[in-house]
């Protein structure tokens, strides 16, 4: 990928969106520090200021560049199907 500017080639695909919430909460969690410089950059050209992660049952979370992370529980319904 050092050669490369997407995570597929030259261009920006579905692979590059797919990456973008893993790479976001990955720095976020173990900071790449150079130790990972292909994912840094790649997370660099993306230029994400937040990110939201689904999960599932239990909500989602929002991760911004500047601020803590931000739990949104999920709220039980009644469904109904049409």
């Amino acid at each position: 990928m050092a050669l490369r500017p997407w995570a597929m080639g030259g261009e920006f695909t579905m692979a590059d969106c797919a990456a973008m919430p893993a790479l976001f909460y990955a720095d976020r969690v173990e900071p790449f520090e150079g130790r990972w410089p292909n994912a840094a950059a790649l997370l660099e050209r993306l230029e994400l200021e937040a990110v939201v992660l689904t999960l599932d049952r239990h909500g989602a979370l929002l991760l911004e560049k500047q601020g803590k992370p931000v739990a949104v529980p999920t709220i039980a319904r009644e469904v109904y199907d049409v």
